[in-house]
């Protein structure tokens, strides 16, 4: 380790001699320049040189705690030792005169000392300027104090107004003390920067990206991975997440941006009074994860769904009530719901009222995944399977081809991902039929069906139509610009009798048709049979379709139009079809 270098500044020639012959003594650790001079000179002389030149400067008195607010490097003070107080207070009772001790606070303070355990009688005063020293040594004379013991701004100043002075002086062992300090310090410093040099390696040459915000939302730090584009463009979806960080301590998110995605990790931090938000970033590489498999936090209209979700009716108040007591315990949660009930929506409600709040919601396509796409999901280290804390909907599992079942059953039972993670799933078929029908994995049954939910369809909750259609009309009301006041009674009464086979979504459909064509203040029972034939009627429905697609394509959508008047039940809408259900799986994947 090289050299401190070390200027000593000596308000007065004595200390000048002390210093330089303690100086001797810590040659081999230190190079040591001694300047003799009052504040004003001391700083003439340290801006006559480069602000690198001297890594430690020591003083003492007030040109000590003055150079403290002045200078750009640290000052190590020549204390004032009770020995070297004793000694002056001392000499100044021969004097057998009233005397004041005026100074800084490292003068003071000792003084202070003294005068308590020898209950000796004298006046003490503290000065924080140079400017406090005139005055109150003019108001010392005018209360007839004489004698002045200081440091040698004090002095020079009860010399200029006649009054007697002792200059208080610091002994050899006090100038020791002072240099070793001051070497101690420049050692701690480099030993400081040494290690934050190291941090700041390791930081860099990791494969994470971190990004501190303050309290304001400004960038305060950032690593070198910062700088990659990908990342950048993160930076304003982490500053609008800290209202959020600052309420949950915690985050876990993954974010897909330009077909990359991003595991991000987010932690409050508390330091030296300050607030900071750091967020720290890995980029996810998998084929898979650009095929619309997974979703994240895919939550646009849940606070409209939730609210179309949660009625009066006494089925869905039971759900509510059972959704508020899954408690703490993360354990797995099944639900079972007909096609477009809000199987999805509930989810995203026991994930937002759950422990996992904090943490991305990843959503698996289960219609979509093949073992391909999910050995190249898990096999990634970074994929949000292997971790913790997040919240997993694996959705329509009841569509999960026997090959999946098989590897998603062995994957729960390997990876415990459900004392890991929460784990969601749901089904438009109820789980004793999926076990009924020998379709299904008995096995995986057991591991996703810790706790079973049943969403009810409109025809359990028939008494909410009327309501749900007006939260639906208003909603519509406002984005289309419309002012229909609501529905004729009878009109009402329709709705609430019809069959509706999508549920929610069917009923969202229709009234967003009745909204858009309407022409009265009040919809009519003939505009609701209307709507209502139009979208039901098989005929209609495949008159619907856009001939103008490929073969393969409008293939397609009859394929869906039967699953979804089947409940999404594929073995049988293949029946109805005439095909097998292997076949029908590689034509939906085709």
């Amino acid at each position: 380790m090289k050299k401190a270098s070390i200027l000593a500044i000596a308000p007065y020639e004595s200390l000048k001699e002390t210093l330089q012959a303690v100086s001797l003594s810590f040659s081999n650790s230190a190079d040591i320049d001694v300047f003799v001079g009052d504040l004003e000179q001391g700083l003439h002389y340290l801006h006559q040189f480069p602000a690198s030149k001297y890594d430690v400067i020591i003083s003492r008195g007030g040109t000590a705690e003055l150079l403290q607010k002045t200078a750009s490097v640290p000052i190590v003070e020549v204390e004032t030792s009770a020995y070297d107080m004793l000694r002056t207070i001392t000499a100044a009772r021969q004097y057998q005169m009233p005397f004041a001790v005026v100074g800084f606070s490292s003068i003071t303070t000792s003084a202070s000392l003294l005068k308590n355990i020898l209950k000796l009688d004298f006046e003490i005063l503290e000065i924080t300027s140079v400017e406090d020293v005139q005055q109150k040594l003019s108001d010392l004379k005018s209360s007839g104090v004489s004698l002045v013991l200081g440091d040698s701004i004090t002095v020079k100043t009860a010399s200029r107004l006649g009054l007697l002075n002792i200059l208080i002086t610091s002994g050899r062992e006090s100038v020791e003390k002072a240099y070793q300090k001051a070497i101690d310090y420049y050692q701690n410093i480099v030993l400081t920067q040494a290690d934050s040099s190291i941090f700041r390696s390791v930081i860099d040459n990791g494969n994470i990206c971190i990004m501190l915000f303050d309290q304001a939302g400004g960038l305060f730090y950032d690593n070198i991975f910062s700088q990659d584009s990908s990342f950048l463009s993160l930076e304003e979806t982490l500053r609008s997440s800290i209202p959020r960080l600052d309420e949950e301590q915690e985050l876990r998110m993954i974010k897909r941006q330009k077909k990359v995605l991003f595991q991000i990790y987010g932690k409050k931090i508390s330091l030296h009074s300050q607030i900071y938000y750091a967020f720290y970033m890995t980029r996810i590489v998998a084929k898979s994860h650009s095929a619309p498999t997974l979703l994240f936090d895919s939550f646009d209209t849940y606070k409209d769904d939730l609210m179309l979700l949660a009625t009066g009716c006494s089925s869905m108040s039971l759900l509510m009530k059972k959704i508020g007591q899954l408690g703490p315990r993360q354990f797995p949660v099944f639900i079972h719901g007909e096609y477009g009930s809000g199987t999805e929506t509930i989810a995203q409600h026991i994930h937002k009222t759950g422990e996992s709040k904090s943490s991305s919601m990843i959503s698996i396509n289960c219609q979509l995944i093949t073992p391909s796409a999910w050995n190249s999901l898990v096999e990634n280290s970074a994929s949000p399977l292997n971790g913790n804390g997040y919240t997993i909907f694996f959705q329509d599992v009841h569509l999960l081809s026997s090959a999946m079942q098989g590897i998603l059953n062995e994957y729960l039972k390997d990876t415990a991902l459900s004392s890991r993670c929460l784990v969601l799933s749901s089904s438009a078929l109820p789980a004793e039929d999926l076990i009924a029908g020998r379709e299904y994995n008995t096995s995986l049954y057991k591991q996703l069906a810790g706790v079973i939910l049943h969403v009810p369809s409109l025809a359990e909750r028939r008494e909410d139509i009327p309501v749900l259609s007006t939260l639906c009309l208003s909603y519509f009301n406002s984005l289309l610009g419309r002012e229909i006041i609501g529905f004729e009674q009878d009109a009402l009464e329709y709705l609430k009798n019809c069959s509706w086979k999508l549920n929610l979504f069917q009923l969202h459909s229709v009234v967003k048709q009745l909204a858009v064509s309407s022409t009265s203040f009040y919809i009519t029972l003939k505009e609701v049979k209307y709507a209502l034939n139009e979208r039901t009627s098989d005929t209609v429905q495949l008159q619907n379709l856009n001939l103008s697609k490929t073969l393969d394509e409008i293939e397609k959508d009859v394929i869906n139009l039967v699953l979804m008047e089947e409940n999404m039940h594929q073995t049988k809408a293949a029946e109805r079809l005439g095909i097998s259900r292997s076949t029908l799986w590689r034509k939906l994947n085709h």
